[in-house]
């Protein structure tokens, strides 16, 4: 394994996306729209339209490009910090 960049406490590069989705909660009864910033293997960074308490457990859901069926994957919190959400990708 490669040492991190200085200040760079991630264990994998993260790609930039600046895609649309939806966090899911409460059994997919509620949702939040987000902006996925970027993306890595195990994890995201999220963006909110407003600041609003993202619950500790949820589901990401992302648009598929050709298909109907979108994208869920079950993701953490890792951090918040306003409208800035750090989600870890969690086994189903």
């Amino acid at each position: 394994m490669f040492p991190a960049a200085a200040g760079n406490r991630r264990l994998w590069p993260r790609r930039r996306t600046l895609k649309s989705g939806r966090i899911l909660f409460n059994f997919s009864r509620s949702s939040m729209d987000v902006q996925i910033i970027n993306v890595s293997k195990g994890g995201a960074c999220l963006r909110l339209g407003i600041p609003w308490p993202c619950p500790k457990l949820f589901e990401l859901e992302i648009p598929t490009p050709n298909s109907s069926t979108p994208r869920i994957i079950p993701c953490e919190v890792a951090w918040q910090r306003g409208v800035m959400i750090g989600a870890r990708l969690r086994k189903a």
